[in-house]
């Protein structure tokens, strides 16, 4: 076997037995391991169990418009990868070439990105980081052997990778307040070797290009000694002027004083009351906003925003108050439904990042009267919900789903969870590849039935 998944978890079963026949059966196997250690234990061929050779991998997606990756192994699914996160650990036999495929599905079918091999030694890691664009991707390999700190080392290791192929080259400055700062050459899709510093904890990281123009600032961050980091600069489809950002491979939002935008919208779904203003942290967010009407993008804060809803005009008359987490680099859309003043909210992180082959979509189930479990179905035309599985299954009021669907018309149609009660649909929606949707679900004006779908963006 080439790959196979490394899932680390292991369940071991406890066969239970009825008290007499327990008692016997453990009897036996005390008695027959005492007999075959005694056998075992002179025999000058008896030997110790000994460490099966390894090696492990992890990819990491840095393609710019792909859709979720797949990495197959001698006809096996080893690892799966969204755009800027890395998959699973995969192990394979060390020190002979393996070779694996990228692909991707559309339409059910299997389409390969490119093929590839790779060797890696006895106990090493190996980071392949897929670069490039749906028409160019290729790997890069940063292999890490097994670590060998001294004890009492202070050191920290960092490899870096320039995975953006719109800079043919960048610098990084390492600014380390207890160590030499060092400045690192980054040409495009090539790692830049191990690069060793000392922990600390207000290490702070610059990105230029070749002009020397500032590309990316990550804010102080803290490095633990006896570590390996692995840093790739990737593409940024966030909000603001900025197009790339580093980001550390295995830790999402590793650099969390990065000093990058987050843009929020409102969007209001309270059916039966008139309109609503919107602030966040003090300042007017949305005014005078109607039922289903979604707002402009507005600043907000990295981490905590403290967003409140009132009644249009009366600041005293609030409806809800609430905080949100948002990471910075985050588009973001608050959505507020309900009825007879028990107002609630839902959040969803708007991904605008273009994918070549595939639409995305987000849904968000905004609908009080419906507050039970809903199945959403997006189906082909010629397809009904009798003999097919929903898109979606169970989906509870304030959730939100965001995925990826090859183009092409469908029918959407929502239903009681677990039964074919149709509540909304079919519904006809047509979706392009690199564009983005957002559907919501939602009471109809006034409140209660009929169920309603919302649609938004690029419908």
């Amino acid at each position: 076997m080439v790959f196979e998944r490394n899932t680390h978890n292991y369940v071991i079963t406890n066969h239970k037995y009825p008290a007499p026949m327990r008692s016997i059966r453990l009897f036996s196997f005390t008695m027959m391991s005492i007999v075959l250690l005694a056998s075992c234990g002179e025999d000058n061929g008896f030997q110790e169990p000994i460490d099966v050779p390894t090696a492990q991998a992890q990819f990491f997606n840095a393609v710019i418009d792909s859709p979720n990756l797949r990495i197959v192994g001698e006809g096996s699914l080893a690892a799966q990868t969204t755009y800027g996160s890395v998959s699973s650990v995969v192990s394979l036999i060390p020190g002979v070439d393996r070779e694996y495929q990228v692909n991707y599905l559309l339409d059910g079918a299997e389409f390969n990105l490119f093929e590839s091999i790779t060797q890696i030694p006895i106990s090493n890691f190996q980071t392949i980081i897929l670069t490039g664009s749906m028409a160019a991707a290729a790997p890069v390999y940063i292999t890490t052997p097994p670590f060998d700190f001294e004890e009492d080392s202070t050191d920290v290791i960092i490899s870096f990778v320039n995975a953006s192929p719109s800079l043919d080259t960048a610098t990084v400055k390492l600014i380390n307040p207890d160590a030499r700062d060092q400045t690192i050459s980054l040409p495009y899709a090539v790692a830049s070797g191990r690069i060793t510093t000392t922990a600390a904890e207000d290490i702070t990281l610059e990105v230029r290009d070749a002009d020397g123009n500032l590309l990316f600032e990550s804010g102080t961050f803290e490095l633990v000694a006896r570590t390996e980091r692995v840093f790739a600069l990737i593409d940024y489809f966030g909000p603001g002027t900025a197009t790339v950002e580093m980001v550390n491979v295995n830790f999402p939002n590793f650099f969390r004083q990065r000093s990058l935008p987050v843009k929020i919208r409102s969007l209001n779904l309270i059916a039966d009351r008139g309109p609503v203003d919107f602030s966040i942290n003090g300042a007017p967010l949305a005014s005078n906003q109607i039922f289903t009407d979604i707002s402009d993008y507005q600043d907000g804060l990295i981490r905590d925003n403290e967003i409140s809803v009132t009644t249009f005009g009366d600041p005293t008359d609030e409806l809800l108050s609430t905080t949100e987490d948002i990471s910075a680099g985050r588009f973001v859309t608050f959505g507020v439904s309900g009825l007879n003043n028990r107002i609630s909210n839902a959040t969803s992180v708007d991904d605008r990042r273009p994918v070549a082959t595939h639409a995305r979509m987000t849904v968000t189930h905004l609908s009080p009267t419906f507050s039970t479990n809903i199945d959403v179905y997006v189906l082909p035309p010629e397809r009904n919900i009798s003999n097919s599985f929903p898109l979606i299954n169970g989906m509870d009021q304030n959730a939100t789903f965001a995925g990826e669907l090859s183009p092409g018309t469908y029918n959407v149609t929502i239903t009681t969870t677990g039964t074919k009660d149709t509540l909304i649909g079919p519904v006809r929606i047509d979706l392009e590849a690199a564009s983005f949707y957002t559907l919501v679900i939602a009471d109809s004006d006034g409140g209660g039935e009929p169920i309603t779908l919302q649609f938004y963006d690029d419908f």
